[in-house]
């Protein structure tokens, strides 16, 4: 990415395999820009300070989840076929070129910025590294590259 420094203040993105609290991590302008999504809803919706208060505990839970590293048991990607999750959001820290999409895949989808997130998890599935699918993969599956099906089919050496 070509840009000066001053102007390329995303620092959350500083962490190419994040964990739990560096969802929180971002430089204070980046805060407000995606605090206003956050409060939007429950400014719109209701005045309730309840509401805000469970609004904030479901973002923070989403978020903390989404870059835990991990595919929990409990994890919402687990229940909602098009919710992001680690998985999806661990390849945009990795690769910081598509997946942009924190919650809902079906942008990224509609988008078409997760081709190469896509042919990664296709590679991952025939090689056995990976079970992760969601609803798009049922739409329109992507076929694995060559390379990563006659990765798997190659025989492991044996140590003697």
């Amino acid at each position: 990415m070509e840009s000066h420094r001053q102007l390329w203040w995303v620092v959350h993105h500083e962490y190419a395999a994040p964990f739990g609290i560096a969802a929180e991590y971002a430089h204070p302008i980046e805060t407000m820009l995606l605090g206003v999504g956050t409060f939007l809803g429950p400014l719109l919706l209701t005045r309730h300070l309840l509401t805000l208060w469970v609004w904030l505990a479901v973002r923070l839970f989403e978020t903390i989840d989404d870059h835990s590293g991990y595919e929990l048991p409990w994890a919402w990607s687990n229940f909602l076929p098009f919710w992001a999750g680690p998985v999806h959001h661990d390849f945009h820290h990795e690769k910081f070129d598509g997946n942009y999409a924190s919650v809902f895949t079906v942008w990224d989808y509609v988008f078409g910025t997760d081709g190469a997130f896509r042919q990664s998890q296709a590679d991952r599935r025939a090689s056995g590294k990976s079970s992760w699918v969601d609803i798009f993969d049922l739409v329109t599956p992507t076929a694995p590259s060559s390379k990563s099906t006659s990765a798997a089919k190659k025989p492991k050496a044996k140590l003697a």
